[in-house]
């Protein structure tokens, strides 16, 4: 079942539930737990966005299947924040710089190992040095700021099935670093409509949506645009899924100092009726 996106199915009206229904997912009962809390309470929208593979120059010789993602420019011009381009793309910069945002979005090639999980990788562009980042590697960052990764590459969140833990893939190695929410992908997808969506997921966040609802959102948006007629099919869209905490990224300056604003009101109320109680008694 880990492998199936519920929003798929059909209920008795013939509607995919994803008309209906938000989706969020979790690897465990104990990491769900630990996931229901924010971290932080942050009105900002810190977000480092990769690309590697934006033109024909960035073909990879890593593989076969690293080929440019030509939408990935767009996918992340739109998304905005700090943008990582081509050579700025690179492992190293990744390494110096990550643990200054809240949001990561990788909009690049990931590549899945079915017999060792640890070599599944991320890639980053590619020269004379390392260029792929490793599932253990990633075991050994730390992630404390980090609010959320947008995994916007192939199988993000496909893995290797382990007997009491589930799948043990990229996305979850992003967990155990300390990030409490990963959107990514089960599978290979539309290079087009995968930008789409997860612009879409981005431009949802900024209004405050819940992942789970600026996700739903984006999907119904893609299958409610002419333009994308050809990819209703769910595999062109359902394989985009939330991991972990559901809470909005922004919060609105009423609820994150809403005990602050209590206090306040309640001090103003009290000045103003020993004020009027010294008025009374002074006019006697």
């Amino acid at each position: 079942m880990q492998y199936l996106p519920f929003e798929v199915l059909i209920d008795q009206n013939g509607k995919f539930l994803i008309e209906n229904y938000e989706f969020q997912y979790s690897w465990s009962a104990n990491i769900w737990n630990l996931e229901k809390s924010d971290k932080q309470k942050n009105r900002k929208h810190e977000l480092m966005a990769i690309a590697p593979f934006t033109s024909e120059n960035a073909s990879s010789s890593l593989s076969e299947d690293l080929k440019p993602l030509l939408a990935s420019k767009k996918e992340v011009e739109q998304i905005g924040g700090d943008i990582y381009l081509e050579k700025n793309a690179k492992k190293e910069l990744f390494f110096s710089n990550y643990q200054n945002y809240n949001i990561i979005h990788f909009a690049t090639h990931a590549q899945l190992n079915d017999t060792d999980p640890n070599l599944s990788f991320i890639a980053f562009y590619p020269d004379e040095k390392e260029s792929k980042l490793f599932t253990q590697e990633l075991f050994d960052l730390k992630f404390q700021k980090t609010q959320l990764v947008v995994l916007s590459a192939c199988e993000g969140g496909y893995g290797y099935y382990q007997k009491g833990e589930g799948l043990m893939s990229l996305a979850r190695a992003f967990a155990y670093g300390g990030c409490p929410s990963v959107i990514t992908t089960l599978w290979k997808a539309n290079d087009e409509t995968s930008a789409y969506i997860a612009s879409r997921i981005h431009k949802y966040l900024k209004r405050g949506f819940t992942k789970s609802k600026a996700v739903q959102q984006a999907k119904l948006d893609l299958l409610q645009d002419g333009e994308f007629g050809q990819y209703d099919h769910p595999y062109y869209w359902s394989n985009f899924i939330l991991i972990g905490n559901n809470n909005p990224l922004i919060t609105s300056f009423f609820e994150i100092y809403k005990f602050e604003i209590f206090w306040i009101i309640l001090l103003i109320l009290s000045l103003g009726i020993i004020l009027y109680f010294n008025y009374r008694r002074l006019k006697k």
